[in-house]
């Protein structure tokens, strides 16, 4: 298992001033693409040369510079877990920095990773001024530090993964709330709080250009992450 990550916000800002040279058509489309502000997917515009023969493409030496930076969150709630078959979130974010960690050696990317108060976290970067970064937070508290992560995605791609129990997305007969099993008119308030909750988290953050994905502990982060750099990457409009 392997994440493949990718950062061209990182290369925008390694590559400038890098000369472009020309290519055939067989060079790689990736360094081709030019993101709108909001860097989604469907709105990537490709781009070919005059000549229909050529293209042109930037040096990938980006790719063996990147820096990664791993940031997880301790929570005191991490430790529970529903069902008992899954592991707790404080599991799911051990085994997703050693994945993380495994991916970045094996990519020869240097990596630092931080384990504890995400607000502590987020202070001692911005101190070391830490900058063209990929930085990785993986939390489980959606009371956003919204000041600090916009001042570090200044000079640094940040993603934030927020990890939730799968009940928390799909209460279920198992749940129980305020005293009673399966309460239908409590759960659909509380879902709709939630939802209201994590859009409100969602686009603070991509107004500042901070990606935020939204896992639960039932599968491995490797799939979802790498099915995000793919379609961020490599999706056409």
């Amino acid at each position: 298992m392997t994440i493949l990550f990718r950062s061209h916000k990182v290369a925008a800002r390694g590559l400038s001033g890098v000369q472009s040279r020309r290519g055939t058509v067989g060079d790689e489309w990736s360094d081709l693409r030019k993101y709108t502000p909001d860097d989604e997917s469907r709105n990537i515009v490709w781009k070919r040369s005059t000549n229909p023969i050529h293209i042109i493409s930037k040096r990938r030496d980006f790719e063996r510079s990147l820096q990664l930076i791993f940031c997880i969150d301790e929570n005191i709630g991490d430790t529970f877990s529903f069902p008992r078959s899954l592991p707790s979130r404080a599991q799911w974010k051990q085994q997703s920095l050693s994945l993380l960690e495994m991916s970045a050696q094996k990519s020869r990317f240097p990596s630092k990773s931080f384990v504890g108060n995400i607000q502590s976290q987020i202070q001692t970067l911005l101190k070391t001024k830490v900058k063209n970064h990929l930085i990785i937070l993986i939390s489980s508290n959606l009371e956003a530090l919204e000041s600090d992560i916009h001042v570090l995605s200044h000079h640094n791609d940040v993603i934030i993964i927020q990890v939730e129990h799968p009940f928390e997305k799909n209460p279920n007969k198992n749940v129980w709330i305020e005293g009673k099993v399966f309460d239908t008119k409590k759960i659909q308030t509380y879902q709709n709080m939630r939802r209201e909750a994590k859009e409100k988290y969602r686009q603070y953050y991509k107004k500042h250009d901070i990606t935020v994905l939204f896992l639960d502990t039932s599968a491995s982060i490797e799939q979802p992450l790498n099915n995000f750099f793919k379609y961020r990457y490599a999706k056409k409009r």
